[in-house]
């Protein structure tokens, strides 16, 4: 049979020894600084108030990621040891008088995060030991509710427990977005959880039930009824049937339960619920489960019409994004319509003139693409747009310079000359040529304008791609549960990813002296990398490019 180790030696796992190592007073720091790692709201933080903070590990993560010269203020009912630049209470966080010591360190101060990690002395009773909990967990976000600036942030410890619901729907009474987590340097075995509550609503006006924990969590536990309960049980009087109601099962649609202003009432009322659309019903939301359900109302219990609501706002929350996406497609596509007419008139002008800016024919001994020049092209217009011009150019190609001598005996560039003159000019106007060179350099223009607008996509990804890799570097460096080793390897790798490091480095190349050796010493006022290299064999590289560029004109 294997020994049963004690409590206390399996508490100590990799968490305690790293709170040793690095200083901090206690392993729940790595909580906090896993909670700020995620949601980021101590570097924003000015002013925090940390309630149960013995023995002061938060307030010390608290002054390590806070900016400097913030006010940190600890509260607890034992006393802490001091902490640079850090505010102890020693006060009971229920009492008026810890409210009027905050105020006076305070002053006129709204602060912007205040955290709570205290829970009671755990006993035998397990349900006296949640329900304690819950109370001081009120009593925290009463004192938050105080002194937290609008906008402001509460994180607290919450167990997991019958009172957890409650808890939740009175966080968000207050604040606009509540989340709860369970980092990692928390124990598995362990019930808690913690909540982060973020926006603070500040309201002019806070009703004292909230924080009473009985009526609180009674409250909450009332509001939660079942269709049973909603019916009246008295006996209705005999009125007969209401107008068009003429039977005592009532089938409704699926859309009229989504349309529903009251879906309790409209339980209440019901007796089947039919699919009316089918891709409601194949949406992978409505289970098998709720099909079942959907088919007779009156049989469910509390949990089934839970289900039923809960089932009702997601379905609600698919078709509004819907609707959102269809609207902007609509849009999108009313948007193109406009650009397209507007773009049509400019868009048939280039296609014109990109079948007439080119005329490929084919050579004997060559496979050879010819583009126009501006006389070509306004010599092509005329052709085209005239049947009597094409012929008149025909027949005034029939001249006396048409078939000349042979010119094999003559100079080359005697030949030139000749050929240049011994022609007959063909009847186009300066105008003209002078239009389609015009045309030209726009069309010449537009792969410049179009490389640039590439270049700048490219830039702007680039950008992008650094300020990422700059954040993930940041949460990197500072967490503190991994060696300088890991990280200095997670680092390459995020720089990597980004494509930091790919551009090409300038080399220096030197050349070795004879009987020097591949070991030289750096040349004075040389910066930058350098290379050194043999002597001969760039003379024989140098030799081999003069080699290869007489070839190529021999060839020529």
């Amino acid at each position: 049979m294997g020994k049963k180790l004690k409590v206390g030696k399996t508490r100590k796992d990799k968490f305690y020894h790293l709170a040793k190592e690095t200083g901090y007073r206690s392993r729940s720091s790595f909580k906090l600084i896993q909670l700020n790692r995620k949601f980021q709201f101590l570097q924003r933080a000015r002013a925090l108030v940390d309630l149960c903070a013995a023995p002061g590990g938060w307030l010390q993560v608290a002054s390590k990621f806070m900016p400097v010269s913030s006010l940190i203020i600890g509260v607890d009912l034992v006393p802490i040891r001091p902490i640079p630049n850090v505010v102890m209470l020693q006060e009971d966080i229920t009492t008026e008088k810890c409210r009027q010591a905050l105020r006076k360190e305070l002053q006129t101060w709204k602060v912007d995060v205040v955290l709570n990690d205290g829970a009671p002395n755990v006993g035998a009773n397990w349900s006296h030991d949640a329900f304690s909990q819950a109370n001081l967990t009120l009593m925290a976000l009463k004192l938050a509710c105080e002194f937290l600036t609008k906008g402001g942030t509460f994180i607290t410890k919450v167990f997991r427990s019958k009172d957890y619901q409650p808890l939740m729907w009175i966080f968000q009474q207050f604040f606009k977005k509540v989340q709860a987590t369970k980092p990692q340097a928390s124990r598995n075995e362990s019930a808690e959880i913690f909540v982060v509550c973020q926006s603070f609503l500040a309201p002019d006006k806070i009703d004292s039930k909230f924080f009473d924990p009985k009526h609180a969590f009674k409250e909450v536990d009332i509001q939660v009824k079942s269709v049973n309960e909603l019916v009246s049980k008295k006996k209705p009087k005999a009125e007969g049937y209401s107008d068009g109601d003429l039977t005592l099962y009532h089938t409704f649609s699926v859309t009229e339960f989504l349309k529903a202003e009251n879906p309790v009432d409209f339980l209440s009322k019901a007796n089947e619920i039919t699919f009316n659309n089918p891709e409601l019903e194949s949406h992978p939301i409505t289970s098998p489960e709720i099909r079942e359900c959907c088919c007779d109302i009156k049989v469910l219990g509390r949990k089934e019409l839970r289900l039923l609501l809960s089932w009702r706002s997601k379905l609600r929350r698919f078709l509004a994004k819907k609707l959102k996406q269809d609207a902007k497609q609509l849009d999108q596509e009313m948007r193109c319509d406009e650009e397209n007419a507007a773009d049509g008139e400019e868009e048939e002008m280039e296609k014109k003139l990109a079948e007439m800016k080119a005329e490929e024919f084919s050579v004997e001994n060559h496979k050879r693409v010819r583009i126009l020049n501006a006389e070509g092209l306004a010599l092509g217009a005329q052709i085209a747009t005239s049947k009597k011009r094409a012929r008149d150019l025909v027949d005034g190609s029939f001249h006396r310079f048409a078939n000349s001598e042979d010119m094999t005996e003559v100079p080359a560039w005697l030949f030139d000359d000749e050929k240049k003159h011994r022609k007959r000019p063909v009847p186009i106007t300066k105008e003209m040529v002078e239009e389609y060179k015009q045309k030209w350099r726009e069309i010449n223009a537009r792969p410049v304008r179009r490389v640039a607008e590439a270049k700048a996509r490219k830039k702007r990804r680039m950008l992008k791609k650094m300020e990422q890799a700059k954040k993930k570097a940041e949460a990197v460096v500072d967490t503190v549960d991994i060696s300088e080793r890991e990280k200095m390897a997670q680092l390459k790798s995020i720089y990597k990813k980004a494509g930091v490091g790919k551009e090409k480095r300038d080399i220096t190349y030197i050349v070795a002296k004879k009987g020097v050796g591949r070991r030289v010493h750096r040349p004075a006022g040389l910066k930058g990398n350098f290379r050194v290299v043999d002597g001969r064999l760039k003379k024989d590289t140098r030799a081999a490019q003069r080699k290869e560029q007489r070839g190529k004109k021999q060839l020529d």
